[in-house]
């Protein structure tokens, strides 16, 4: 008993010293406590950013402050300034910043580094089912709505599904409305035949509108589905909306999305990195109590092919658990070398 006894201790000394020592390299090397910066206070990736700043605190012993930055873009060029520690973000602004491109071209290229993917911010493609607009080629002479001065990306998908689909800018009513609520009052009322609208899955906006409106989701086909994700970068994904999901909607929906994500700079020490991994990535039941959608931030999701490389401590840990794949490491190689150009 007594040897039992002798090397309990031992064993807990040990685990004592590693996580004191995780916790110090995050104060030593980030310099204090980290900051997970994120959208508004109140916003589904403010509520996430808390929740998973809580369980890698209570789980690891290192000490996370959320703070409220800004929009997506905001919280990239907060990481370049090295005002904050990580972020999340959606994919949209993690490539323009990598890249240089977009609304990051006057600042140039952010070192950006993915430590997990999250849920899809799926952008919905969407008829009143009276305008008798069935497929993307129905669109020519309707009042589309797919342009928002906050939102670059609905006019990015806007402009290459019309350039997938053959349709010329001009033989179409393009809209521009301000926010989601002012799509969605214009399809009620009829003054819009359709639109493109951000929400994730089983949207309760969309939910609600499907229950007042006859609508109809737009499904991209497969091969043109290639088409416009090559045209509009890394940064969007496919995603499938089952069939049943709104009421309606009889077949599976094929449409582009956005991915959030949570980025570090490149200078991110590994060790940290790893561990951060870990813990968001093996905590899939705290996760389920934060939000709706915070289960999707799973090694499911995270194994997507992201926006900007990985950083070493997630591959590290991707390569522990066997998941690391040669088509993984030939696209971050990909990504790494693009931003060295």
């Amino acid at each position: 008993m007594a040897f039992n006894y002798k090397r309990s201790v031992i064993v807990l000394i040990i685990v004592l010293f590693f996580l004191l020592s995780i916790k110090g390299l995050a104060q030593d090397k980030v310099g204090g406590p980290i900051t997970l910066g994120t959208s508004s206070v109140g916003s589904a990736f403010y509520i996430m950013s808390v929740g998973i700043g809580e369980i890698i605190s209570k789980k690891v012993g290192i000490n996370i402050t959320v703070e409220s930055v800004g929009g997506s873009d905001a919280n990239a060029r907060a990481l370049g300034k090295k005002k904050i520690d990580l972020a999340m973000l959606n994919s949209l602004s993690v490539a323009s910043a990598y890249q240089g491109k977009g609304s990051f071209v006057k600042e140039g290229k952010i070192d950006l580094r993915v430590i997990a993917q999250g849920q899809q911010a799926i952008r919905n493609i969407i008829t009143r089912t009276v305008s008798g607009i069935k497929t993307p080629y129905d669109l020519r002479g309707k009042r589309f709505i797919g342009k928002r001065p906050a939102l670059a990306d609905l006019e990015m998908i806007t402009n290459a599904l019309l350039k997938a689909y053959g349709i010329p800018v001009d033989s179409l009513k393009l809209l521009q409305t301000i926010e989601t609520k002012e799509a969605l009052e214009a399809l009620k009322i009829g003054i819009a035949d359709g639109a493109i609208i951000p929400a994730g899955l089983r949207s309760s906006t969309l939910l609600e509108l499907t229950q007042s409106v006859d609508i109809t989701f737009l499904s991209i086909s497969e091969e043109k589905m290639k088409q416009i994700l090559h045209e509009l970068g890394p940064a969007f994904q496919e995603a499938i909306i089952p069939k049943g999901t709104y009421r309606g909607q009889t077949e599976d929906v094929r449409a582009p999305s956005l991915i959030a994500v949570i980025a570090v700079r490149s200078d991110f020490p590994e060790a940290l990195a790893y561990t951060i991994t870990k813990t968001i990535l093996e905590s899939e039941k705290e996760l389920q109590t934060v939000h709706s959608e915070a289960k999707e931030w799973n090694v499911k999701n995270s194994l997507r092919l992201p926006p900007a490389p990985f950083h070493p401590g997630t591959i590290r840990y991707f390569k522990e658990k066997g998941l690391w794949s040669i088509e993984l490491e030939k696209y971050n190689e990909i990504l790494i070398k693009t931003g060295r150009n």
